[in-house]
């Protein structure tokens, strides 16, 4: 499966240039035998491997990476562990239609087997992915190897940052120290460069394979600071929300548990995040006929909703911060009856479907009215709506689908933010 697809067809593209005037500018070109049919295709195209050949003047390898291969072949085999090392001897495919020539293909005693993947410059980010999901498969532990490469001095290239992510936060690099390392303890070290909340590297330490938690289909890491971040981008962003939902319920329906001061610095936080919401509230009001406090209020109510639905999934005891009513469904058959929520109807559905509060859509009763809301209101929030963007900053494990890719391939999505049947 090709990282990036042509919108019209599907086939797999690539990056390239066409010279227009005086300029180069990019664009993306169908891979050979890709999207032969599709009135986008024009011109020749060439193959992953032709690409690769191009750069390499006519050669499917660099010298350099050739003899890192070796290089890091030599230091596995100091190893007592070592069982066998290979480089780049095609290996047949046991779960996939096709077989691969690792760089360097490895198996130690007590670890899976593992391909260490030189990376150079010019590595191509569909490769990078198409490996990802072949060792995947193989059962084989993929290691990106960097040479000489330090993210604390210079800025990495988007290819490396893309390994950088796979790997948990983790850039894994063969240097002159690691060389020096891995000829005193007799077996393969390796820089490992741990990236920071801010963008920035720690000093590297130096670790072997067996400092790595390796568990084929997902990539190796040393520390998994990735899942971190993500989890405590979701976590912050519903901070203030949670006090502030939390002040009103105790106000109730005594009084306008709306007006609560607590929301005043949750909504900030979210328009200085989502600046649209501004904009989509103005025009809410205009069509409605409402004051701002209104339109203000109204928003609280559909993140009061979705809330509900989350605390709910995590706690597994229905939750209400919107009414009275006892229960997660009683709550939302009673909002979605009505005009004021039912263009949110597919958004509170999805909330649903995605979390642990999906056994609630089996309830005949909930379907027919999440149905006769979409009748009532064809103007849905989906994906790209202004609201949909608020929820997905607030709810990124559930709305934002690169997020929510990224937990689910590490296995790591919080077990509230997975449907109830795979719990």
């Amino acid at each position: 499966m090709p990282l990036a697809t042509c919108l019209h067809c599907g086939g797999g593209v690539y990056i390239s240039t066409r010279k227009w005037r005086e300029q180069r500018l990019p664009l993306f070109r169908h891979f050979n035998g890709a999207g032969l049919d599709c009135p986008w295709r024009h011109e020749a195209n060439m193959s992953i491997n032709d690409a690769r050949a191009l750069q390499y003047g006519g050669r499917q390898e660099s010298e350099l990476h050739r003899r890192l291969c070796e290089m890091l072949a030599q230091l596995l085999r100091k190893d007592h562990k070592c069982l066998k090392v290979e480089v780049g001897r095609y290996r047949p495919p046991s779960a996939n239609e096709f077989g691969r020539y690792p760089d360097t293909y490895v198996e130690l005693e007590g670890l899976p087997p593992l391909s260490l993947e030189i990376q150079l410059s010019n590595t191509f980010a569909t490769e990078i992915a198409e490996r990802g999901r072949h060792y995947g498969r193989e059962g084989v532990g993929l290691i990106w190897v960097l040479f000489d490469v330090d993210p604390r001095k210079e800025e990495l290239r988007q290819s490396f940052r893309d390994v950088v992510r796979r790997h948990r936060g983790n850039l894994f690099v063969l240097d002159n120290d690691a060389i020096e390392a891995s000829e005193k303890k007799n077996t393969l070290i390796l820089s490992c460069y741990v990236k920071k909340q801010d963008d920035t590297y720690s000093a590297p330490k130096r670790i072997s394979l067996y400092d790595l938690t390796i568990k084929p289909p997902k990539m190796p890491y040393f520390q998994d600071v990735r899942t971190e971040f993500l989890l405590q981008r979701g976590s912050d962003a519903r901070a203030r929300w949670w006090i502030a939902l939390k002040a009103g319920r105790k106000i109730g329906n005594e009084g306008n548990r709306w007006a609560a001061v607590e929301f005043a610095a949750a909504y900030a936080s979210l328009r200085h995040h989502v600046p649209d919401i501004r904009q989509w509230r103005l025009d809410k009001g205009e069509a409605e006929g409402w004051w701002a406090a209104e339109t203000r209020e109204h928003l609280y109510r559909v993140i009061a909703i979705l809330f509900s639905i989350a605390s709910t999934a995590k706690r597994g005891i229905d939750a209400n911060y919107i009414g009275g009513e006892q229960s997660l469904l009683a709550m939302l058959n009673a909002r979605l009856n009505g005009a004021e929520f039912s263009p949110y109807a597919s958004l509170i559905e999805t909330m649903l479907s995605r979390t642990c509060a999906s056994d609630r859509l089996d309830k005949p009763t909930l379907r027919i009215k999440l149905a006769a809301a979409r009748l009532r209101s064809e103007d849905q929030v989906t994906d790209g709506h202004t609201v949909w963007k608020a929820a997905s900053w607030i709810f990124p494990e559930v709305f934002d689908g690169n997020i929510r890719d990224e937990l689910t391939g590490f296995g790591t999505l919080p077990i509230w933010a997975q449907p109830k049947h795979q719990s």
